[in-house]
């Protein structure tokens, strides 16, 4: 089971930083600025069919975006020194089935 969880945090850091640079490339003219990011990145991550068909239940765009804006929210208030797509990944850890 530890090998399972081990196994989706990696492949949710690994999403993270794809849609992180695919969304770094999609707004270079504003050098990666976007205030809807969290909606953006949210609808990438929904595509990924592999990762999504392991959620113990549906999760909505917006309701991914919301949970995104909280993270970065906390990440930045508790300025935790883990990378932001490893605390990320750590807190949607709890929405996927064992």
């Amino acid at each position: 089971m530890i090998e399972l969880i081990l196994s989706m945090f990696e492949q949710l850091v690994t999403l993270l930083s794809t849609i992180s640079e695919q969304h770094h490339t999609a707004f270079q003219v504003t050098n990666g600025e976007d205030v809807q990011w969290p909606s953006w990145y949210a609808k990438q991550f929904l595509t990924h069919l592999d990762i999504v068909s392991q959620l113990r239940h549906p999760l909505t765009q917006d309701d991914l975006a919301d949970m995104l804006s909280k993270f970065d929210i906390t990440f930045r208030e508790k300025k935790i020194e883990s990378s932001w797509q490893q605390y990320y990944a750590e807190q949607l850890l709890p929405l996927f089935k064992e």
